[in-house]
């Protein structure tokens, strides 16, 4: 009879171990995911500097460089789970558009509305980043293991066009529009 319960005592020590390991991981995420918004959000920051100076000045100024999107590539996979898909819609929206802006913006042929409208969006990008960046580490843990659909690596590349073809390397999307580019 004591076998059974040593038994049992060790099973159960063996579960909550299992159960702890699990919370600590998840929290480790949400934790990695929130500096992540933090870094991504400055960065939109400082694109939105660029993008102002551009619309004060009509040009680049120069000094600014040109937009970022490091931190997003970097970070973009660390940044998922804690992202509905609506958010990383309006994500790759705002990155996908802060491209083609930055190249008008450079040739001298972009117009104020659509700077306009970017810094708009970006700053309702921000808004989201720093709802997750300020947000509820308990309540962003809880959505992990309960509550919203979060975005996955695959929404991630499909929203982004950042299906790469596994033997080329390439991403047959952005090649394709480059190529209609030129």
């Amino acid at each position: 009879m004591t076998e059974l319960w040593s038994g049992i005592f060790a099973l159960g020590g063996v579960l909550i171990g299992a159960v702890l390991a699990l919370v600590i991981e998840v929290w480790k995420r949400v934790l990695d995911g929130q500096a992540a918004a933090r870094v991504i959000r400055v960065e939109m920051v400082e694109n939105r500097v660029i993008a102002t100076g551009y619309l004060q000045h009509g040009t680049v100024v120069d000094g600014t460089g040109v937009f970022d999107a490091t931190a997003w590539n970097a970070y973009r996979l660390v940044m998922a789970p804690l992202l509905t898909e609506m958010q990383l819609a309006d994500i790759s929206a705002c990155y996908a558009r802060q491209d083609r802006i930055m190249q008008e913006m450079l040739s001298r042929h972009a117009t104020p509305k659509p700077v306009q409208d970017w810094v708009a969006s970006s700053m309702a990008v921000g808004k989201n980043l720093r709802a997750i960046e300020g947000g509820s580490r308990t309540r962003l843990l809880l959505a992990q293991f309960f509550g919203k659909r979060t975005a996955t690596k695959d929404d991630i590349e499909r929203n982004f066009g950042l299906t790469t073809d596994r033997t080329t390397g390439k991403v047959p999307e952005r090649d394709a529009e480059e190529t209609a580019q030129t």
